[in-house]
């Protein structure tokens, strides 16, 4: 069959058929496109017309060889390079749920309006018999087309009579050819790529194998950009949520230290106080948005806000003596203690990220984090530090950590976007505080953090053009 395709494709002639490829309407639609631009070429040459299939258009034509059916200069940009074309077949397609929607147009030379039209929708098992359809067309169209007219600007050589290893049909002169194909101010997306490509591909920071995509698929960059779901040049807005692991939860424990003196058995004086602060294990919940822009298809730096949920736990005590007897145990008069439930509590958070995505197109893109995590959280104030004994309380403060991480983004048409992160942090400050002053004997056991943090966070948002 690929012997038969190459021969009818070398002898090409005033009757050719210009087949550019199949156009898929979306990136899921590649596969089915291309499925069936192979159908409708084996068909052709299983009757024998001559054609001039995708690879000779774009060798000749440049990228409207892909995508015809998305331009409307197309049929303009195929009759100047193919001057002897008798008809030219233009079709796309789109599948979903295993149903292939094509149309396909025949147009006639220096025509911009389509002689017939064909729309139908099948089943992936009847490609071949749509295929047939449409070269069953072809042939009757074709054969009632009359022979163009010549083109002054467009001179043919004479055809050369190669087999099967070189194309017969009509080309321009060397001089014609060149001419035509220089890119000009218009920008016709018909002409091969102009001198300034590499300058332009590494501005917009594609790979070289993505900007080829593009080339290929003649469409104006910022309509493939989106189809391809590019994020670079994009404004992006996320909602935040998710639960947090480690050093969530804050601890407060303070004694103090009293000393009889005077007769009068309410007659005694502080003599020592203990504090004790720190972040310790728990869980809690992360809410908040982020606002980011992504200046290149892998960096996006981000500012998160959001509020973390966790909780805060007091415990007080005190102990009294008699004259004298401050830390001698056998002159203890009095002691309390006392841990009240722990309470729900709120820290705001301030993040400063950056994510570098691995991928530069499609719908998934894996993608790696790093930031800075910024905790601002409130003091012990509990009415009990107030009470019929006076504790020290303590003020609030700010916590710092080094983030770093790794998640997966979903781009949607139309802006939407989704992701599924996993943050760790590792924290640097605030180190655990502890303070004796004065006498004090009974200390409890101090608790202790992990001085880290493991989040699981999903959200969606918008890409903003």
């Amino acid at each position: 069959m690929l012997a038969t395709l190459l021969l009818l494709a070398g002898q090409a002639h005033a009757t050719d058929v210009l087949v550019p490829t199949i156009t898929p309407r979306s990136l899921s639609d590649f596969a089915p496109a291309e499925r069936l631009t192979e159908e409708v070429l084996n068909q052709m040459a299983d009757k024998g017309i001559a054609f001039v299939p995708p690879s000779e258009i774009q060798k000749r034509a440049g990228e409207v060889a892909d995508g015809c059916a998305d331009l409307p200069q197309c049929t303009t940009i195929l009759w100047r390079h193919f001057p002897q074309g008798r008809l030219a077949v233009v079709g796309s397609v789109e599948y979903e749920k295993g149903i292939l929607h094509a149309i396909v147009r025949f147009y006639g030379p220096d025509d911009g309006s389509p002689i017939e039209m064909v729309e139908e929708r099948f089943p992936e098992a009847q490609i071949p018999a749509f295929a047939a359809r449409i070269t069953r067309m072809s042939q009757e169209i074709s054969s009632l087309v009359p022979t163009r007219a010549p083109v002054a600007v467009a001179t043919a050589r004479e055809p050369s009579r190669g087999g099967a290893g070189g194309s017969t049909a009509a080309r321009p002169s060397p001089d014609t050819y060149d001419e035509l194909d220089q890119p000009n101010s218009s920008g016709d997306p018909g002409r091969p790529p102009s001198q300034n490509e590499e300058f332009e591909r590494r501005t917009a920071g594609l790979p070289t194998r993505v900007w080829d995509r593009y080339r290929e698929s003649g469409l104006p960059y910022e309509e493939w950009k989106e189809k391809a779901l590019v994020r670079a040049g994009s404004l992006i807005v996320e909602l935040h949520a998710g639960a947090v692991f480690g050093d969530v939860d804050r601890t407060y424990d303070t004694r103090v230290s009293f000393e009889q003196v005077g007769t009068a058995t309410d007659d005694f004086e502080q003599k020592g106080a203990y504090q004790y602060e720190s972040f310790v294990r728990g869980s809690g919940f992360l809410v908040g948005g982020a606002v980011g822009y992504a200046p290149l298809w892998w960096l996006e730096a981000s500012l998160f806000g959001g509020v973390q949920l966790g909780h805060k736990k007091l415990s007080i005590g005190y102990e009294a003596y008699e004259q004298g007897g401050v830390g001698d145990a056998t002159r203890l008069v009095d002691s309390y203690s006392e841990s009240p439930p722990a309470v729900t509590a709120t820290m705001a958070t301030i993040e400063p990220r950056i994510r570098f995505l691995t991928l530069p197109s499609g719908p998934v893109k894996p993608y790696i984090l790093t930031g800075i995590t910024t905790r601002f959280y409130d003091g012990f104030d509990d009415p009990l530090l107030s009470g019929a004994v006076t504790y020290p309380k303590r003020a609030g403060g700010v916590s710092l950590g080094v983030t770093a991480g790794g998640g997966i983004a979903f781009d949607a048409p139309r802006g939407a976007i989704g992701f599924i992160e996993i943050p760790w942090t590792a924290l640097i400050s605030p180190k655990p505080f502890s303070g004796v002053a004065g006498d004090i004997t009974n200390l409890p056991r101090q608790e202790t953090g992990a001085n880290q943090l493991l989040a699981f966070r999903a959200g969606v948002g918008y890409r903003f053009k």
